[in-house]
């Protein structure tokens, strides 16, 4: 297995040593007399650059151990749980093989019950972006109230901030937080913070949450952030209904009260 240490972060060894594809000489073909780098050996290094870049982005630091963080990032569309009875994944499949053509200023909106995969899906997308090379970021709504705020007298978090506004892809969780958003402060803070980050920055942003658009109105978000998320999503919304519920470590229950 392959190990690395990168400064406050764990140890995480979940890459495996390199094993070559069986047509190729130890990840080498010779092509009209040159020698050429397979495909096996291109694919294992892009994996290493993702494994490093993974690392470097906050990600990590919303995963409490290395198991969660290495099915996080060998996570594929055929782990999704479900019928995907909305049609979600091929669309949210060509957004990020589309992403530079098309997509890259475009913002999505999630919503659903607690537990259909919304937020799963959403660092899918990062992990998937930062293997093609794009700045992403994660982070809960109220993370970046307090970090705005904070930002109005510390440089670092200014910085910080200044960075977030700015990547290829964010990914802003758990919007609407009852109790949390009941000061017109908070409201102003994030709307404007927000209104620049899709309208003026114009980078992609996907927000999710478990109520409708529509209702961001009428939460204690306040009605100016409904109407920017709803005019800023528009065409781009979508609703996941797929429960998946982990009971922590594969026990088979069906017999468990029998």
């Amino acid at each position: 297995m392959m190990k690395k240490t990168t400064g406050k972060y764990m140890e995480l060894n979940f890459i495996e040593d390199f094993k070559p594809c069986g047509k190729c000489n130890k990840g080498f073909t010779i092509f009209e007399g040159r020698v050429k780098p397979c495909s096996c050996w291109l694919n294992y290094k892009n994996k290493i650059k993702l494994f490093g870049k993974y690392l470097d982005s906050n990600l990590l630091q919303k995963e409490s151990t290395s198991s969660n963080a290495e099915e996080l990032i060998n996570y594929t569309l055929c782990n999704y749980k479900g019928n995907d009875e909305n049609k979600n994944l091929p669309k949210l499949q060509k957004f990020i093989e589309k992403f530079d053509e098309k997509f890259n200023t475009i913002s999505l909106f999630f919503y659903g019950e607690m537990g259909t995969q919304k937020t799963h899906i959403a660092k899918w997308i990062l992990t998937s972006l930062i293997s093609k090379g794009k700045s992403t970021y994660y982070i809960s709504s109220k993370d970046i109230i307090d970090l705005i705020m904070k930002s109005e007298r510390d440089e670092e978090s200014q910085n910080l901030v200044d960075y977030i506004t700015k990547v290829d892809c964010l990914v802003l969780d758990e919007f609407t937080r009852l109790n949390y958003f009941s000061t017109d402060y908070k409201q102003k803070v994030l709307y404007s913070w927000l209104k620049t980050r899709l309208e003026s920055v114009h980078k992609s942003t996907i927000i999710i949450d478990n109520i409708k658009v529509d209702e961001i109105k009428n939460s204690p978000m306040g009605e100016n952030i409904g109407q920017l998320i709803e005019r800023n999503t528009k065409e781009c919304v979508f609703e996941f209904k797929d429960n998946y519920y982990s009971n922590g470590g594969g026990v088979d229950l069906k017999g468990l009260w029998d």
